[in-house]
């Protein structure tokens, strides 16, 4: 195939790294939701897992968001010229 019809390994790359950043926002939303039910409960032991979830799950799956969109950020072109030459 030439270059111009299929995707590069760049392209490629980014596109999944933009696709996991995706995926870590929803898993990172959708935690925060489950941790303020849990804490509207007013139960003990949700309270705890609670923050189990905020703590454990929620701080590293941001970590790893953030650390995967500066990746993801460093391997955008930086102009519309540099593209066009390869």
């Amino acid at each position: 195939m030439k270059s111009g019809q299929s995707m590069t390994n760049e392209q490629q790359m980014r596109m999944r790294l933009s696709e996991l950043v995706r995926a870590l926002e929803q898993i990172e939303a959708i935690v925060s939701v489950a941790t303020a039910a849990l804490r509207h409960q007013n139960c003990e032991r949700d309270a705890d897992v609670a923050q189990v979830l905020q703590r454990d799950v929620n701080d590293r799956i941001s970590v790893e968001r953030e650390k995967t969109g500066a990746l993801l950020a460093s391997l955008k072109p930086k102009s519309g010229r540099a593209q066009r030459r390869k």
